[in-house]
Order: structure tokens, then C-alpha cells, then sequence
């Protein structure tokens, strides 16, 4: 909640990395700090499963797309929200930057099925602005809905209200549980 994270993760048979600030691909801006170029092309190299810069890649950012080709990047389709979902049909790679604060359900699920059918998904999202700038809670961050089903979420950072307290669903046990009884087996009924 507190700190930044890069996260990856396989969504259906498509891969994902996320960043947590919507300005974190702004790839013309940061490219050349902090070798963060060469983030930006391994991550893209991982998400592709190709080191190919002729992988095809759609985005709504043009910023993005002016400093992908200036990297090289052969196929690179700049397009709007609206124009995103017939987009995919022709990408491999989907580089968004930021989808803002309300895209479309159809979007959404246009992009997710993208990235399930084995295409590779470049997202930010910037959750602390939902409740600062917007009004929104945090359940309504899209990346957060895109990205359910590969175990990442964006949440609010800031958080002051204490220590968190948890309970185990029924029917589950911890990990320290699980990896105990694959030690010893012969230990647990």
C-alpha cells in the first residue's frame, strides 16, 4: 500500500507487468533515466516472448508511441480508447500508458481477452488519484478490474488506520502449513 512495485504475472495464457503510477510510462519523459530504457524494452521483451522489434504494439498514448519507434520499434499503432479494441486484432503487445478514470466495460474486457489469449499487456494506473482527484474508491480502478484474474491489484497508498487484521477463509491454511506437511508428510493425517 505504502511503496512502489513493478509487478508481473501470466493472465490466461498472456503475460502482464504493472507499474503503480499512471506516469510511469511516460516513456518519452523517463527513458533515459535510470536505465529505465532498458526496463522498458526487457519488459516489453518478456511480455512480446521476443527480443523482435518488429513485435506489433498498440497504444492510446502517442508519446508512447513516438518514443517506441525512436527505440526501433518497427510496428507501433497508435490509436484513441475508442479505436483500442479493433486495435488488438493486430497487435501482440498492448502499451496503453494510462486508460483514465472510466473506461468502458467493453474496453475492459476488450483488453483482458486481448492479454488471456496469449497477447502481452504494458498497464499503470495511479490508485491514490481515485479517491484524491476523483471520488472513486479503490474498487474502481480499471487496471485493478483487468487485471483480477492475474492476482494484481492497484491499491491506495497512505493508508493510516492501524494494523490490518486478517482471517483465514474456511477451508485454508497458511503456507508455512502447506510447505510443513510437503516436508513431512508422513507428519500430518
Amino acid at each position: 500500500e505504502t511503496r512502489s512495485v513493478i509487478a508481473t504475472a501470466t493472465l490466461g495464457a498472456g503475460r502482464v507487468v504493472a507499474m503503480p503510477d499512471h506516469q510511469w510510462l511516460l516513456m518519452n519523459n523517463y527513458g533515459s533515466q535510470f536505465t529505465t530504457g532498458t526496463f522498458y524494452q526487457n519488459a516489453i521483451s518478456w511480455i512480446a516472448g521476443t527480443t523482435s522489434k518488429s513485435v506489433p504494439i498498440v497504444t492510446i498514448d502517442s508519446n508512447v508511441a513516438t518514443w517506441l519507434t525512436a527505440q526501433g520499434y518497427t510496428q507501433v499503432t497508435t490509436t484513441n480508447a475508442a479505436g483500442l479494441p479493433a486495435a488488438l486484432a493486430s497487435a501482440d503487445v498492448c502499451i496503453p500508458g494510462w486508460l483514465g478514470t472510466a473506461p468502458s466495460a467493453a474496453l475492459m474486457t476488450a483488453v483482458t481477452d486481448f492479454v488471456s489469449a496469449g497477447n502481452g499487456l504494458f498497464i499503470c494506473d495511479y490508485s491514490p488519484g481515485y479517491s484524491w482527484w476523483w471520488g472513486k474508491s479503490k474498487w474502481d480502478i480499471p487496471g485493478s478490474k483487468i487485471l483480477r484474474e492475474a492476482g494484481i491489484a492497484f491499491v491506495e497508498d497512505g493508508y493510516s488506520g492501524g494494523t490490518l487484521t486478517t482471517s483465514a477463509a474456511a477451508n485454508q491454511m497458511p503456507l508455512v502449513t502447506l510447505i510443513a506437511i510437503l516436508t513431512n508428510p508422513s507428519g500430518y493425517t
